[in-house]
């Protein structure tokens, strides 16, 4: 009979062991998901860069362009709403930008890969670039 005890406990402590890990994973998912929402609204940054292409990618309305650098580095943005930054008019935004033209945007957040985490593009002012032959610099001229 103190056999029995003795495994009813073990099962009882492996149980409650058991119970303790699927809560902590919980509330790390909870805290990572309320952290990246005050991110994408808290931390923004003006950005320029040339579209490329556009896509609506698992209900999230894509942008993809390139920087505006020497190094013409790619880069993926998300347009989406926010009820912490009260913007909700991600489908309107979308329209407006178009492939090929430059933009300053304001974006908030930053790249996740391996979450699938995409900087949030708040505001896009449309600019001309252009470039002096002569010179290596790029003028950059706003609308």
């Amino acid at each position: 009979m103190s056999e029995n005890k003795k495994e009813g406990r073990a099962s009882s402590t492996f149980l409650l062991t058991i119970r303790w890990i699927i809560f902590i994973c919980f509330l790390l998912l909870f805290v990572t998901m309320i952290g990246r929402s005050l991110s994408k609204v808290y931390y923004t940054r003006h950005i320029v860069i040339e579209v490329t292409d556009k896509a609506v990618k698992d209900d999230k309305y894509m942008i993809y362009g390139k920087t505006i650098t020497k190094d013409r580095l790619p880069k993926s943005y998300e347009i989406t709403d926010s009820f912490l930054a009260e913007r909700f008019d991600s489908s309107d935004l979308y329209g407006e930008i178009e492939i090929g033209k430059t933009y300053e945007m304001i974006v908030g957040g930053n790249r996740v890969p391996f979450m699938s985490w995409y900087p949030n593009i708040y505001e896009v002012l449309p600019i001309m670039v252009l470039e002096d032959e002569t010179e290596t610099e790029e003028i950059v001229i706003y609308d």
